[in-house]
C-alpha cells in the first residue's frame, strides 16, 4: 500500500493507495503545525479505511521482531503497523517550509520501514486530472510570489500526456502572451491575474476549471506516485532534495541582497 503526501503549500493532502484504487484520501488547509497535522491525519485515514474492512492485510508480527528505529513520531505508525509498502511525496515546487516538511517526513517513513520512495513534481499533479478527458493543452499554475508563477506546460492526446518543456516562473503577461492554442489554466492564480488572462485572451481559448476541479488532491500524488513506482523511478531517500526553482532568499549571496556589501554600491 502505498503513502502519499502533499504538503507544497498551505494546502496539505494524505492519501492510501493499492490494488490500483483511492483507498482514502484527506486535503485541506493547514494552520502553523503541519507535521503534527500530518500525522493526526494519516493515522485518522487509516483508522476509517481500517474501519471499512477495505485495507490490506498488515504483515503478522513475530516473536522475534524488535521494534523499528523511528523518526520524530513515526513509532505511531511503526506501532500501528500500517501496512506501507511506498511512499510518494510532492517535491515542488511551492512553498520552501511546505516542501521540507513533507520531504522530511516521506524520508523518515521510508527509512523507519525500509520501502521505497517516489517523488511527484507539484505542477505534474495540478495537472493530470485535466489531461484525462480531451485533447488539449494545460497550462499548471502555482504561485511563486512576487507577482510570478511556477509553470508547467501539458498536452493531452488520448490517454496519454506530456510535458512540453521545463517548468519555469513566469509573470501573468509572460503566460498570457504564450497561450495561442485552447489551453485548460488550473492550479492557484489570484483573482486579478484571471481577469488579465480573460481580457487578453480570446475567450475561445481559454478553460478555467470549476473550483471543485481545480483542488489539487493527494489522490492524484498517489496515482502518479504508483505509476513512477511501477516504472521503477525511486529515489534514495537518503540524497532526496525538494526542487524549489527558485533558492530560499537565505541561500542567495549577501551581496545579491545588500548591495552595499563588499564595497559593491546600488
Amino acid at each position: 500500500m502505498l503513502l502519499a503526501i502533499d504538503t507544497s503549500t498551505r494546502q496539505l493532502g494524505v492519501a492510501f493507495y493499492a490494488n490500483e484504487r483511492i483507498l482514502g484520501e484527506i486535503n485541506w488547509v493547514a494552520g502553523y503545525h503541519a507535521t503534527e497535522q500530518l500525522m493526526a491525519s494519516i493515522n485518522q485515514l487509516w483508522a476509517m479505511i481500517a474501519g471499512s474492512g477495505q485495507a490490506p492485510e498488515p504483515p503478522a508480527p513475530t516473536a522475534s521482531e524488535a521494534p523499528a528505529s523511528t523518526v520524530d513520531g513515526l513509532h505511531t505508525v511503526a506501532q500501528s503497523r500500517i501496512p506501507i509498502s511506498a511512499v510518494a511525496v510532492v517535491s515542488g515546487p511551492g512553498s520552501f517550509s511546505g516542501l521540507r516538511v513533507g520531504m522530511a517526513m516521506a524520508k523518515g517513513f521510508c527509512l523507519t520501514l525500509g520501502v521505497p520512495l517516489v517523488t511527484v513534481p507539484t505542477l505534474d499533479a495540478i495537472a493530470y486530472p485535466h489531461l484525462q478527458s480531451s485533447r488539449v493543452h494545460v497550462c499548471a499554475l502555482l504561485e511563486a510570489g512576487r507577482g510570478e508563477y511556477y509553470v508547467g506546460w501539458y498536452r493531452s492526446v488520448a490517454k496519454n500526456w506530456r510535458r512540453l518543456e521545463n517548468y519555469a516562473i513566469l509573470g501573468i503577461t509572460d503566460i498570457c502572451d504564450r497561450i495561442v492554442k485552447r489551453t485548460v489554466i488550473c492550479g492557484e492564480i489570484s483573482a486579478e491575474h484571471r481577469a488579465q488572462i480573460e481580457e487578453s485572451i480570446e475567450k475561445k481559448l481559454v478553460v478555467f476549471p470549476s473550483g471543485l476541479s481545480s483542488v489539487r488532491r493527494a489522490g492524484t500524488v498517489a496515482v502518479l506516485g504508483a505509476e513512477n513506482l511501477a516504472k521503477g523511478y525511486t529515489v534514495d531517500p537518503l540524497a532526496a532534495e525538494p526542487d524549489y526553482l527558485r533558492r530560499p532568499a537565505a541561500k542567495v549571496p549577501l551581496h545579491r541582497i545588500h548591495p552595499m556589501i563588499d564595497g559593491l554600491s546600488p
